[in-house]
């Protein structure tokens, strides 16, 4: 970019310049946006596969926030740390890569714990009580259980995103630029 030494040559270059500031900030949301929206997406995929702990299932909340300058997306629910993380002898047998990071209790504990020993197999079961489960794979009809594997859709959640980062920020400022020129 050429310009001479007058007041309107500089005006032009100061509003150029804001122009393209805009056009980053805009790429910025777009990428925060976008990020978002598809990682809140790929977590629901995870999350319908991943094995829930009570009766209401764990759900995925994605969020913008401050003006679209950031964002979030978490697992919700009264079980979540348990379908993140898992329980009892499933979860140490399909351990959650993180679970030693967030000073979670050992995996013979979840939501509901009356902790007994099965004296032939040495393994930790559970009996929940009625009401509190639905029968099915992790739980038999009588509310026994070994604990459920960790779903672990948030790590796998931010495993995506961070697959896709660069990709989606490479696109949105390109973008960006091709307008400023």
């Amino acid at each position: 970019m050429k310009a001479s030494l007058s007041v309107a040559s500089i005006t032009d270059i100061i509003n150029r310049l804001d122009a393209f500031k805009s056009n980053l900030d805009i790429a910025n949301e777009n990428v925060i946006s976008t990020l978002i929206n598809k990682g809140t997406t790929q977590a629901e995929l995870y999350n319908a596969r991943a094995p829930q702990s009570g009766l209401e299932k764990s759900k995925i909340i994605g969020k913008i926030t401050e003006h679209g300058k950031s964002g979030y997306i978490a697992l919700v629910g009264d079980n979540a740390v348990y379908d993140e993380f898992g329980t009892g002898e499933e979860g140490a047998a399909d351990a959650h890569p993180l679970k030693g990071e967030f000073g979670l209790n050992p995996y013979n504990s979840g939501p509901y714990v009356s902790t007994h020993v099965n004296v032939l197999t040495g393994r930790h079961y559970w009996i929940i009580p009625p009401g509190q489960y639905t029968p099915g794979t992790y739980v038999d009809e009588r509310g026994y259980t070994e604990g459920i594997p960790s779903g672990k859709q948030m790590y796998d959640t931010s495993r995506y995103i961070r697959f896709i980062k660069d990709s989606v920020i490479e696109k949105e400022f390109n973008n960006a630029i091709k307008k400023y020129k």
